[in-house]
């Protein structure tokens, strides 16, 4: 009886002995001595076998695996060199602890935005996340194709013809017809699509592909230190940049160290030609908010965000910046106050107080209303960088300066006030502000305000209900205005309802070949089109042309013909002239 039950307690121990060892797999490290490629070819691997639920998973330098099919879920995945391409849009890597120490992860080239089949994406099932400074996820340019061939339209719903370049999270770059570029598409809160192809000029200048998509869904942490690229493809001159894709990371608690997200749009490389950037893509990151919190204290995550849209020929010709969202500020805006471009959304986010900020190659877009008070200086540098809301309420304790190529910019928005109480310099970019005829509502510098370098200071006025006498926006210099050589300040009236640009200064200062240039910045006239309707259209203003006629002002406007008819009356003060002139007629529209 005895013997009896020391065999059953053996046996027993022995089947627990064997059932942990069965739960604690195999370690299978990649040979590539099958096929070299295939996850799913068991001689690839060492021990050989195609890795099963439980076991863990190496892969070194000098591998290029190919995963068509998703894993089982493995206990571990550590690669610390090669590549694992993920093929089809259904596949996963599945594995409680993951670490890229170093290589790289990426997926097969989207071909077709006909059937998901067709398409790929990066998915990773995992409890934690780390990816080193060494290790990247990168699916840059692998969304979908740009166009082949001019008239052709880039693959995906935002996809661009000719030379325009492809939308995603923000609307690429676009000329005089429109219809070039494709509209934004996917969701800012969850998004998964990749990016759109841009448009081709010629069979030698493709559009570019947009970037690819990256699922990473943790049930733990994500540590990056290294970079997620889903950037869309940069093009050469005269054909349109891809979009860039998205990224969507869920997770308990998101860590960084100099980590780096990004899914730009596609630039064009040479200076000439007529190519517009794509479109920028979309980032969210979903966290839980209390365990976030809490590991906030220990570490804040310092992480940079690329989400501009590209530039096209000439520095100009831009995409729009694409979205991030964040399910709260805690950790973004980061503490260097360095920001790239992007539309903000970030729950609870409508008012932030740095110390300094630079607003570095890529246009930031705020949430209306927001409320950004600056301590010390705010610059706005590199290409295309710019920072726009509405309705907004903006403070700078120090300097505002623009160092940037063009196009650079500040937009306030209708009924947004921006303080500055040191100098502002507008150096070889563009400022734009659009005021409003409230005094609350303006632009004031305390010292001296400069525009140089080939810059221009552009200020908008709103409407004024008709009451044109009254300034549609305001402009305060405390010191100098100074508009140098090549550089212009540019006030524009409002086109429809009234108002100028009221400018006051304690000096101004216009160089030779610079100045104040208002030239058909006043009323404006109905938009042309081509063909033309059958009824004529009068132009804006007090002097507004009708019937074929110019608009009046300080005299008469043009009349259709002599003896039938005079064209705008004249209008305003004779020695107080405050008002726009007003806009001629336009035969159809």
């Amino acid at each position: 009886m005895k013997k009896q039950m020391s065999k059953q307690l053996i046996l027993a121990v022995l089947g627990v002995a064997l059932a942990g060892a069965a739960a604690a797999g195999t370690a299978r490290i990649w040979g590539g001595d099958g096929d070299g490629v295939s996850w799913s070819d068991g001689s690839n691997w060492s021990p050989a076998g195609v890795p099963q639920e439980g076991d863990s998973v190496k892969v070194g330098a000098g591998a290029t695996v190919l995963l068509a099919q998703s894993t089982e879920a493995l206990t571990a995945f550590t690669m610390s060199g090669g590549s694992l391409i993920f093929s089809n849009w259904t596949t996963r890597l599945v594995a409680d602890e993951i670490a890229l120490n170093g290589g790289s992860i990426t997926h097969a080239v989207c071909d077709t935005n006909a059937t998901p089949g067709n398409i790929s994406r990066v998915h990773i099932e995992c409890v934690n996340l780390y990816v080193a400074a060494s290790a990247a996820i990168n699916v840059a340019e692998k969304g979908y194709r740009g166009a082949l061939d001019a008239g052709k339209y880039g693959q995906g719903s935002g996809g661009s013809r000719d030379y325009g370049g492809a939308s995603h999270g923000g609307h690429g770059g676009v000329g005089a017809i429109a219809t070039h570029t494709g509209p934004i598409y996917g969701s800012y809160l969850a998004p998964v699509d990749p990016g759109s192809g841009g448009g081709a000029r010629a069979l030698t200048e493709p559009g570019g592909h947009g970037g690819g998509a990256v699922r990473i869904e943790a049930a733990g942490r994500v540590v990056l230190s290294g970079t997620i690229n889903a950037d869309g493809q940069a093009v050469v001159r005269n054909n349109g940049g891809g979009a860039g894709g998205s990224i969507f990371i869920t997770c308990e608690t998101f860590a960084a160290t100099n980590g780096t997200l990004r899914a730009q749009g596609g630039n064009t490389r040479q200076s000439s030609g007529t190519g517009y950037g794509g479109g920028g893509g979309r980032i969210a990151v979903v966290y839980d908010l209390a365990e976030q919190a809490l590991l906030n204290q220990v570490a804040c995550p310092q992480i940079n965000i690329l989400l501009g849209g590209g530039y096209g020929a000439s520095g100009s010709r831009y995409g729009m910046p694409g979205t991030l969202y964040l399910s709260d500020a805690g950790f973004y805006p980061p503490v260097s106050n360095i920001l790239k471009g992007g539309v903000l959304l970030i729950e609870g986010f409508d008012q932030w107080s740095p110390n300094s900020l630079t607003v570095d190659s890529g246009r930031l877009i705020l949430p209306p209303g927001f409320e950004l008070n600056v301590a010390n200086d705010l610059t706005i540098s590199g290409v295309g960088a710019g920072l726009e809301t509405s309705n907004a309420t903006i403070v700078v304790g120090g300097d505002f300066v623009v160092e940037s190529l063009q196009p650079s910019f500040l937009y306030g928005g209708v009924n947004s006030s921006l303080d500055v109480s040191g100098s502002m310099r507008v150096n070889a970019g563009e400022f734009h502000w659009h005021g409003a005829q409230d005094p609350a509502s303006l632009l004031r510098v305390g010292a001296d305000c400069i525009v140089t370098n080939n810059a221009t200071l552009s200020l908008y006025a709103s409407a004024t209900n008709g009451t044109s006498e009254l300034p549609g926006a305001r402009a305060e210099i405390g010191g100098a205005l100074i508009v140098c050589t090549n550089s212009w300040l540019m006030p524009y009236s409002h086109p429809t309802n009234g108002g100028s640009v009221f400018m006051a200064a304690k000096v101004v200062e216009l160089k030779s070949g610079g100045g104040i240039d208002a030239d058909a910045k006043g009323f404006g006239a109905p938009r042309w089109v081509d063909p033309p309707a059958s009824t004529a259209k009068s132009g804006y203003g007090p002097g507004a042309g009708s019937d074929m006629t110019g608009g009046g002002h300080g005299g008469l406007g043009g009349a259709k013909s002599i003896g039938v008819r005079t064209g705008g009356a004249t209008n305003d003060w004779e020695r107080y002239p405050t008002y726009p002139g007003s806009g001629g007629a336009t035969y159809g529209l």
